[in-house]
């Protein structure tokens, strides 16, 4: 089953930063939104936490083992999970900071689609004329709103439409 996937995290490295919060779903199964305990070893960048403004000073309960299980009720229920994405290999090592390197790969196929990619390759041939391929950017040129960007359940919902108007796009010229 093809779910989208998208994680906040204290910065851009998994080895040096943590995993805050990941959101997976799609339209038929619903968005659920994780919040994870960020590691007392890891930096917490200042201009990350702009970025996605979580606030780290309240309550903050480690939902990790809720993640897995909610992984393991979709394997269980539907099979292996396809992940999309944007720039989906940053999510990827935050998201094993949760299940492990082998851990992922049971839950998740190795095949994964990213809609910057996507959205790279239909620019080289001729059909996405873009500046930029971050998801902000992508949504403003396919008028998909997201009010909630920079949440992990926000990002989730652009990407998936994203991901319909690319597809969309291509399948309108082939």
């Amino acid at each position: 089953m093809r779910v989208f996937v998208d994680t906040e995290t204290s910065g851009l490295d998994p080895r040096h930063h943590s995993i805050l919060s990941v959101c997976l779903g799609n339209k038929d199964i619903g968005y659920k939104t994780f919040h994870i305990r960020p590691d007392p070893d890891k930096i917490i960048d200042p201009k990350a936490m702009e970025v996605n403004n979580i606030d780290l000073d309240g309550v903050w309960v480690d939902e990790s083992v809720k993640f897995v299980r909610f992984l393991e009720a979709l394997v269980t229920q539907y099979g292996g999970l396809e992940p999309v994405g944007h720039n989906y290999m940053f999510d990827i090592g935050f998201i094993q900071q949760i299940t492990g390197t082998k851990g992922y790969y049971k839950y998740f196929s190795r095949r994964y689609l990213d809609t910057m990619i996507i959205a790279k390759f239909l620019s080289e041939v001729g059909m996405v004329m873009s500046e930029s391929y971050s998801l902000a950017h992508l949504c403003e040129s396919f008028n998909i709103e997201n009010e909630e960007a920079h949440t992990a359940e926000g990002d989730v919902k652009a990407t998936e439409k994203l991901y319909e108007a690319l597809i969309g796009l291509f399948q309108q010229g082939v």
